[in-house]
Order: C-alpha cells, then sequence, then structure tokens
C-alpha cells in the first residue's frame, strides 16, 4: 500500500505487519478531559512519527489529520499560527494534561517565539 503525505510517498508494505499495524494504529482524538486518552493518542503519533522519520511540519499535519470534535474546534479557535508539531503539542497538553506538565519547562518553536518578539 503507498499513501502520499507531504509531499512525499510513503509505501507500506502489507506484508510487513509491523509497518500496516503502525499505519493503523493511530486513532483520531476526539478531546477529553481524561488524560489517559490524550496520552495515549500522542504516544501513538510519537511511535508513528519516530517510524517513520517525520519532520516537525509533517508531524503536525498528520497529528491534524487524527482530530476531530472538541479537539479539532480547539485547535481552529486557537489562532495560533501552529505549524508545528511541538507547538501542537504544547497547546493540547496544556489543554488536557497540565496538571502532569505543570512544572516543566514549555517548549515554544523557533517561529512562534520570534513572533511573540515582534508584538
Amino acid at each position: 500500500m503507498t499513501f502520499y503525505f507531504c509531499g512525499r510517498y510513503t509505501n507500506i508494505d502489507a506484508e510487513k505487519k509491523v509497518e500496516w499495524d503502525m499505519f493503523m494504529v493511530v486513532p483520531h482524538f476526539w478531546g477529553s478531559s481524561d488524560h489517559y486518552r490524550y496520552e495515549e493518542w500522542e504516544n501513538h503519533l510519537e511511535d508513528f512519527f519516530s517510524y517513520f522519520s517525520l519532520t516537525s511540519e509533517q508531524k503536525y499535519q498528520y497529528a491534524q489529520m487524527r482530530l476531530i470534535g472538541e479537539a479539532y474546534k480547539l485547535l481552529e479557535d486557537s489562532h495560533i499560527d501552529c505549524r508545528y508539531w511541538l507547538v501542537l503539542q504544547n497547546l493540547f497538553r496544556t489543554r488536557y494534561v497540565s496538571h502532569l506538565y505543570a512544572s516543566k519547562q514549555t517548549i515554544v518553536s523557533p517561529m512562534l517565539r520570534n513572533q511573540s518578539q515582534k508584538i
């Protein structure tokens, strides 16, 4: 099986169960106050990203495709110029699992940092 993603074709051989499972396992994320669901979704994405060696922009595009419901609306309503996975990840961590990451330093993409300096 071949799918077009972020300007390139990615081959997934149906006979290679690992690749097929990796592609099929990433669920949609509805948005939930249950931090376990968010963590599970993020972990599936991270596994997918590391297996296919995606760039931050490609990670963002794929993650955005896996959003539905409340999570998609949150992204649309956030008014953040978000094109990087780390920015999207921070947005969702703040909303859904902030109590787990409250003591950790927030990661900000260079683009977002530059925009805040212009204001």
